[in-house]
C-alpha cells in the first residue's frame, strides 16, 4: 500500500492539494458543500491503494543510496509494452508520476468538480455517500501525484484500487505488517529487458554472474551493465 512507502505523506499530499484547490476554485459561499467535501477528504487518507513503483532512470545515485544494500544490489529494467499488457489484463493503471504543481491541479480539478456536484445533493454528515463513486477516480489521479522534492526519481506507477480485501497478502517489514498484492507476471521471459549492477565491491563478477544465470534460464543472456557512478560503500 502506498501509505507504507518511504514518502511519509504519500497520498496525503494529493488530499491536501485537493483541499487547497477546493478553497480556491469552489464557491466560497457554499459552506455546506465545502464542509461535506472536507469531511470526505478527511475520511479517506488510509484508502486501500496499492502501487508498484518504477523509475525512468535505472542508474540513479540517489536510488542506489536509498534502496541498495551496502554489499550491492541490482536495478531491473522492464519492457514498457509488456508492463502495459500486464496492466490491461489485471485492470491496473500504468502512469508516470506528476511533480509539477500546475499539472497536478489540472489533473485533480475535474475529479473535484464532479465531487462538488454530488456533494451539493447531501447534508453535513452524509459525506461517505460520496465514497463509492468518487474515491476510485481520486485514487487513480492522486496515486500518481508526488511531492516536487521527489522529481529526480522520474517515477512511474502501476496502480491498483481493489474493491475488496480478497487477494490482499501481508508481509513483515521491521515493526510493521505491510499489506500487498501479488502482480501477475507472464513466464515467457520477455518482461525483463536489462539489469544494471549497482555499486559494489566486485562489479565485474556480479555482471558475469547475471549474464550466466540469465543465459541458463532464458537460452540467451540479458543485457547487463554496471552502474556509471563510482560510488561505493566503505563501511
Amino acid at each position: 500500500m502506498v501509505q507504507y512507502m518511504n514518502d511519509g505523506r504519500e497520498f496525503r499530499y494529493a488530499l491536501d492539494l485537493s483541499r487547497k484547490i477546493l478553497a480556491e476554485k469552489a464557491d466560497a459561499g457554499d459552506t455546506v458543500t465545502l464542509n461535506i467535501c472536507g469531511e470526505y477528504l478527511e475520511a479517506i487518507p488510509m484508502l486501500t491503494l496499492f502501487a508498484f513503483c518504477l523509475s525512468e532512470d535505472g542508474d540513479l545515485l540517489s536510488q542506489w543510496r536509498a534502496y541498495c544494500p551496502t554489499d550491492g544490489g541490482y536495478a531491473i529494467g522492464f519492457s514498457l509494452p509488456k508492463l502495459q499488457a500486464i496492466a490491461k489484463t489485471a485492470g491496473l493503471l500504468l502512469v508516470p508520476c506528476e511533480y509539477e504543481l500546475q499539472a497536478q491541479v489540472d489533473l485533480l480539478w475535474p475529479v473535484l468538480r464532479d465531487l462538488l456536484v454530488d456533494a451539493r445533493q447531501l447534508q453535513v454528515g452524509e459525506h461517505m455517500l460520496l465514497h463509492p463513486p468518487h474515491t476510485w477516480h481520486l485514487a487513480r489521479v492522486g496515486g500518481a501525484i508526488k511531492h516536487p522534492s521527489f522529481k529526480e526519481e522520474r517515477e512511474w506507477r502501476l496502480i491498483a484500487v481493489p474493491s475488496s480485501f480478497e487477494g490482499v497478502k501481508y508481509r513483515a517489514h521491521g515493526s510493521l505488517i505491510v499489506p500487498y498484492l501479488d502482480l501477475p507476471i507472464p513466464k515467457d521471459g520477455q518482461l525483463i529487458k536489462e539489469i544494471v549492477v549497482g555499486p559494489c565491491r566486485y562489479p565485474d563478477l556480479a555482471l558475469r554472474s547475471i549474464r550466466l544465470m540469465s543465459a541458463a534460464q532464458r537460452g540467451w543472456p540479458l543485457k547487463v551493465t554496471t552502474a556509471r557512478t563510482p560510488f561505493r560503500q566503505l563501511r
